[in-house]
This record gives C-alpha cells, sequence and structure tokens, in this order.
C-alpha cells in the first residue's frame, strides 16, 4: 500500500475520527482477553515449576508441553489482532498503489502457501483477467479469503472456486466454497472488526478484506444460508479513483 495522506473534508474527517476511535476501543477490548488468559498461563507455569521437586516429571512435562501451546495460541491471536488493526488504520489514511495485476499469476502464488491443507479440496478456477490495485492488497485479499474458504470446508474437505468476473465498472474476485455456510443472522456482521463465528479467531481476516478493498474504492460481500457453503465477492473498479 502507498503511504499518501488523503484528503478530507470536514464531515469526513469527523468520520475517520469515529472510526479511529471505534477501533481502539475494540482494540482494547479485544486484547484483554489474550492477556488475562496469558496471566493465567504464567500463574500455572509458576505452579509446575514450584511443583518439580514432587518426582512428576512425566506428568509436569505433559502439563508445561500444553500450556506452552495454550500460550503459544494466545500470543498468536494477539498478533494477528495487531496486524490487523494496522491493516485497516493504514487502509484508512494511505492511498493504493494502483498497477494492472496478472490474476492467474497471483492466485497460483498465493495458491502455493496453502499446498499442505488442500489435499481433500478440489480447487476448480475459473477465467482470471487482469485485475487494477495494489499488488501487496489485492494478494492480501486473495489469501485471506481462501484461507476463509479452507477453513470452512474443514475436516471433511470441498470444492474451492475462484474467478474474476466483470460487472458494470468493476471487477470482481470471486471466491466460492462448498463448507459448513454462515448463518443469515451473522451475514451483516462477518466484515466488521474483532467478530468472528470461530473459537479463538481473531475476527480481523474478513474486516481486514473489506478495508482493502474500499481503500481502492471497491465493496465486499457474500452470499451464504448455513450448511450450504458460502460465496464471498470483492469488487474493484476498472479504473480506481485517483486521489483528492
Amino acid at each position: 500500500m502507498g503511504r499518501g495522506r488523503r484528503g478530507a473534508g470536514g464531515d469526513e474527517l469527523s468520520a475517520v475520527k469515529q472510526d479511529v476511535r471505534q477501533l481502539i476501543r475494540n482494540l482494547s477490548h479485544d486484547l484483554r482477553n489474550p492477556l488475562v488468559n496469558m496471566h493465567a498461563l504464567i500463574s500455572d507455569m509458576k505452579s509446575m515449576l514450584a511443583e518439580a521437586e514432587t518426582g512428576r516429571p512425566a506428568v509436569l512435562k505433559k502439563e508445561i508441553s500444553e500450556t506452552l501451546q495454550l500460550f503459544e495460541q494466545t500470543v498468536g491471536r494477539m498478533d494477528r489482532i495487531i496486524n490487523g488493526t494496522n491493516d485497516i488504520y493504514h487502509c484508512m489514511f494511505d492511498e493504493p498503489e494502483c498497477e494492472a495485476v496478472d490474476m492467474q499469476e497471483l492466485v497460483e502464488r498465493v495458491m502455493n502457501r496453502f499446498e499442505g491443507r488442500l489435499s481433500n479440496i478440489h480447487v476448480l478456477p475459473g477465467p482470471l483477467p487482469e485485475l487494477r490495485a495494489d499488488p501487496l492488497a489485492l494478494a492480501r485479499v486473495v489469501e485471506q479469503l481462501i484461507d476463509n474458504a479452507v477453513q470452512s470446508m474443514l475436516p471433511a474437505g470441498g470444492t474451492l472456486r475462484l474467478s474474476v468476473q466483470r460487472e458494470d465498472d468493476s471487477k470482481v474476485l470471486v471466491v466460492s466454497d462448498s463448507g459448513c455456510g454462515i448463518p443469515r443472522d451473522d451475514l451483516e456482521q462477518i466484515f466488521q472488526p474483532f467478530y468472528s463465528t470461530k473459537e479463538g479467531a481473531s475476527g480481523m481476516g474478513l474486516a481486514v478484506v473489506k478495508a482493502l478493498t474500499e481503500s481502492h474504492g471497491g465493496r465486499v460481500w457474500c452470499k451464504s444460508e448455513s450448511g450450504n457453503g458460502a460465496t464471498f465477492y470483492a469488487a474493484f473498479p476498472v479504473s480506481p479513483a485517483r486521489p483528492a
């Protein structure tokens, strides 16, 4: 993403301030729970060390291993929350540096990162014409939507479809899966920061997709029914607007 500051009128600046205020409020709230967990895990570790002289090495080894795994998961969640918040912040103020992106090459490159997770998932790529966008931002959008689709199909597997379609003055990235689907009541909230239906998830992935797409003047939406898979759409203008 570029680093040019966006111009903003009074009303727009007020709205941006409100968005930043809400983002910071949500960030502090959602970091509090992992921090509480980390304090509890540290306390557990101290107790285990105090018991180290009781002659239970095998039991202690198992307990310490499990505690360290939980600690690692908690730190990972905090890392995703912070990185996602940083991405959204930059989308509020930075202009994307757009260029023509070879979508066939980009999708293949991103799919390589999922090689170990696609053993029981059938990938069906459709037409992938070039799309004008910030390459790094677009790669992040593609990766997050694929990751979201793959997660929804585990462990049973299924079918993943990707394509780019022309719609009026936009080109639309379409990512579809045959996974668990999304309940109707959740559809309007899944793109909100920190909102997640998955246990232990940061709730930042789809929020970042929304922020990155909207920073190009585009929009995102989803069609889904619980148990019947989901299709995500990210529309990018054919000619992104120049900064004000």
